[in-house]
């Protein structure tokens, strides 16, 4: 049967030095797909997907951490992980 399903980016920060969401919705987009068919989808993220305001210095910063991107249906599932870090 046809349908449409919505991916989901969801991005947690290991580590960081202020408390953050444990994940955070970056990126979403729906598709639809025909019966049997696949699709592959992609997602981009820039430093102001990682970024959170410091109202110390007020200014948008991004920690030089590890970061996980958990690409699923809902945030419950996450099956497709990945890490990586800024510098």
């Amino acid at each position: 049967r046809a349908g449409a399903e919505v991916v989901q980016l969801y991005v947690s920060y290991r580590g960081s030095a202020v408390e953050r969401p444990e994940r955070e919705l970056r990126a979403f987009r729906r598709v639809s797909l025909a019966p049997r068919n696949v699709k592959t989808v992609e997602f981009a993220l820039d430093t102001r997907d990682l970024a959170y305001y410091d109202v110390e210095h007020s200014q948008w910063t991004v920690e030089a951490i590890e970061y996980e991107v958990h690409a699923s249906t809902s945030s419950a599932d996450s099956p497709l992980r990945a890490t990586f870090r800024v510098r």
